[in-house]
């Protein structure tokens, strides 16, 4: 992997975490012009930046209207790079960011219940 794909991946990441929209789909955009793995951006950039707000939220640094947010900006960024997928490939990326979107709210739903 190249240092321009990390930076850029690590932007994405924080994009989400910052909850910023706007940046994620255009990091995300710009992560398709450099012909960078959409699974990669989706991996390393936007579930990481989920992962990340939910070790907040465990730190209390973050509740639950910041992790909304935040999983705002992945789907937008979602909607740019999972039309790019191969074939079959979207199913299983879509499996995987439920799966971290859920990891990162699960605390917050026994909490409030």
């Amino acid at each position: 992997m190249s240092q321009e794909e990390i930076s850029l991946l690590g932007r994405l990441s924080d994009a989400v975490l910052a909850m910023d929209e706007a940046e994620t789909v255009r990091l995300s955009q710009e992560l398709l012009v450099q012909k960078i793995d959409p699974g990669r951006g989706i991996e390393a950039g936007l579930v990481d930046g989920m992962r990340r707000a939910g070790d907040l939220f465990e730190r209390e640094e973050y509740f639950i209207p910041e992790l909304l947010i935040c999983s705002d900006a992945m789907y937008a960024g979602l909607r740019v790079l999972q039309p790019h997928l191969p074939s079959g490939a979207a199913e299983r990326k879509k499996a995987l960011w439920s799966s971290a979107w859920w990891k990162a709210t699960r605390t917050t739903l026994a909490r409030t219940w």
